[in-house]
């Protein structure tokens, strides 16, 4: 027994079969209309296919005419698939590389902040110490003071200063009573070089000028002349006034200076006009010296 193997139909063979059907088709309706007009079956086939011709012949014909423009027409849309599917693949794969990369961006971003988180952590933590470390005492303050300066101030002297800066009733006039020997420690407050924990180094700034006022010493008319150039405007008028009651005249052309020239003007609710306190405190210190 003969075995048969079965091979696709090559492209030749497939388009010789479409184009055999098509030219078989053709001499039927040729047949039909013929045998419309009044022709035997028979005679009609047979002259249908004698105005074909050769069938076998026409389909060879036919066939070598049109295999190369279909397939080329195959090869033609081959391409376009093959060209249309690098597309989508290059599409897939620069997605694919975004992805990738965004997804690497997130992950240094997250570490970025896990790291941002750490360090406000670490840098948070010093200052919860600092709030349970116990305020520098005044007489630390002090000490430090004498330290850094290399002046020991007299016992009575000591003991009114820091009753003062603990804030004990008659102290600051005691200090003042030491005339000539409280200068340096006064002029020190003044100026912020001995300073004291929290907001009353700034109000015991402008206050020592005024106990410089006191102290009825000559020794404090240069350093109160230099704090008229002070940045505060308190210790700039207490300065002025002070340097009235120390009733010096080598302090008269700064006053003028400063009554003709200081910025600060007070500018308080309700009133019209502003009031230039600091000009107002130096007139009242060139009165007293004049």
């Amino acid at each position: 027994m003969r075995a048969y193997v079965y091979r696709a139909p090559t492209e030749g063979a497939q388009l010789a079969s479409e184009i055999h059907d098509e030219l078989h088709s053709h001499i039927a309706e040729t047949a039909d209309a013929l045998v419309d007009e009044g022709w035997p079956e028979e005679a009609a086939w047979a002259e249908a296919h004698r105005r074909f011709g050769d069938l076998q012949k026409i389909t060879a014909s036919c066939t070598r005419e049109k295999l190369p423009n279909r397939t080329m027409f195959q090869k033609l849309n081959l391409t376009l698939i093959l060209m249309l599917l690098a597309g989508v693949s290059t599409l897939f794969v620069r997605a694919k590389m975004a992805a990738n990369q965004t997804e690497a961006e997130m992950a240094k971003l997250t570490a970025s902040v896990e790291a941002l988180e750490s360090q406000v952590t670490v840098s948070s933590q010093p200052s919860q110490i600092a709030e349970n470390v116990e305020p520098v005492s005044v007489v630390e303050h002090v000490a430090a003071f004498e330290e850094r300066t290399g002046m020991v101030l007299e016992k009575g002297l000591r003991e009114a200063v820091l009753g003062w800066l603990e804030d004990k009733p008659g102290y600051g006039d005691k200090v003042a009573e030491f005339g000539d020997d409280a200068v340096p420690v006064l002029v020190a407050i003044m100026s912020g070089e001995l300073k004291i924990d929290g907001d009353k180094s700034a109000l015991m700034r402008f206050v020592a000028a005024n106990y410089l006022g006191d102290t009825k010493s000559s020794v404090a008319v240069l350093p109160l002349i230099d704090a008229l150039g002070d940045p505060w405007f308190n210790v700039r008028r207490c300065a002025a006034l002070a340097l009235g009651k120390l009733g010096d005249p080598s302090a008269i052309a700064p006053l003028e200076e400063l009554a003709k020239n200081d910025p600060y003007v007070y500018r308080g609710r309700g009133e019209e006009d502003p009031v230039p306190l600091v000009r107002i405190d130096a007139e009242k210190a060139l009165e007293m010296l004049r």
